[in-house]
């Protein structure tokens, strides 16, 4: 029997059929974590709550296999399923004896334990591999094919709660989020699942929606965001704008130029409420947001703001730092949590 595709074997949990062994094996973490909750489901059901009690996990690099099979065959002390996970099994010594676990697939009532292996790769040369091939569940979890990516990153959204639509690994994906988005996120390099989790998590976290993540996608959307955010002293937004723009030296030193006019206004207007002054002649069409802004701020503030940008222009033109880090250290450091 040929190695079963990940979507395949998904199916067969959901018609209530679990081979006694698993063996996953490949790159991709997030795959296999989502495989195993779905195990979990069709063996303690929905709220698995016996999974503490009745599962083991053991590291292949620590046991033997016929601690394995002990494991598996003995008598549970709870009732229901059995479930022994095992790590590292690439690293098992005599896997050849698992064959004692080895069968067809069944019906979830008739299995009083299953075996699931986590492996680091698949060696296809050594001779138990072809037995596990005819008597157990082989699921690659490779990594992401090209054309596979921005399907996954809208599942990972919607899992998220990103997106709204009802889908599953197994159903056509909602085209919600912004396609330029979407292939920023399709050529990151390196590449992985729990990367592309992690870079959505981010956005989960912010305080910003779908259309606004849509408006970022320009040079222009992504000054006029970070402007807003950082003036108005949020940090949740102004951090969730740095990325787009840090380590690209053709944007940060426009946006530099903007921060800089923009404080110059913001000074004036503030030593005039401080000082009790009229001096500050405002541009007509940014008035209002100038005013709204400068209750926000102190001169003090503003000045060693002035300073710190003087810092960070210098910085990009020398490359003495790491330009995420400096546009990070500023909005932490003028900048608060709404939370």
């Amino acid at each position: 029997m040929p190695k079963i595709e990940l979507k395949a074997a998904q199916l067969e949990l959901e018609k209530g059929k679990l081979w006694p062994l698993y063996w996953l094996y490949g790159p991709e973490k997030l795959k296999i974590r989502e495989f195993l909750k779905r195990i979990r489901k069709a063996a303690y059901g929905e709220d698995g709550a016996l999974s503490n009690w009745a599962e083991t996990s053991l590291e292949g690099d620590e046991v033997h296999a016929s601690e394995v099979v002990d494991s598996v065959l003995s008598p549970s002390l709870v009732k229901g399923m059995r479930v022994v996970i095992v790590k590292e099994a690439h690293a098992l010594k005599n896997s050849e004896l698992l064959e004692a676990l080895l069968g067809l697939p069944q019906e979830n009532s008739d299995l009083h334990a299953i075996c699931i292996c986590i492996a680091k790769d698949w060696d296809g040369r050594k001779k138990f591999a072809k037995i596990l091939l005819e008597k157990a569940a082989v699921i690659p979890c490779e990594e992401v094919p090209e054309d596979q990516k921005a399907s996954w990153i809208r599942y990972l959204a919607h899992r998220l709660g990103l997106l709204n639509s009802s889908v599953s690994l197994a159903e056509e994906f909602p085209k919600s989020l912004p396609a330029s988005f979407i292939e920023k996120l399709c050529a990151q390099d390196p590449w992985s699942l729990d990367l592309m989790e992690q870079e959505l998590k981010k956005i989960s976290l912010s305080s910003l929606s779908l259309e606004v993540l849509s408006e970022a996608n320009g040079a222009t959307g992504k000054s006029t965001l970070f402007l807003n955010h950082f003036f108005q002293r949020e940090m949740k937004g102004a951090l969730f704008c740095v990325r787009f723009f840090a380590d690209s030296p053709e944007e940060t030193l426009p946006l530099l130029g903007l921060l800089g006019w923009n404080l110059r206004q913001l000074l004036m207007l503030v030593a005039d409420r401080e000082n009790g002054t009229h001096y500050a002649k405002l541009n007509p069409y940014r008035g209002d947001l100038l005013r709204k802004w400068s209750m926000l701020w102190k001169v003090n503030e503003l000045i060693d703001l002035q300073k710190d940008l003087c810092r960070i222009d210098f910085s990009s033109k020398q490359k003495a730092l790491l330009p995420l880090g400096l546009w990070t250290e500023l909005v932490t450091r003028y900048c608060y949590s709404q939370d």
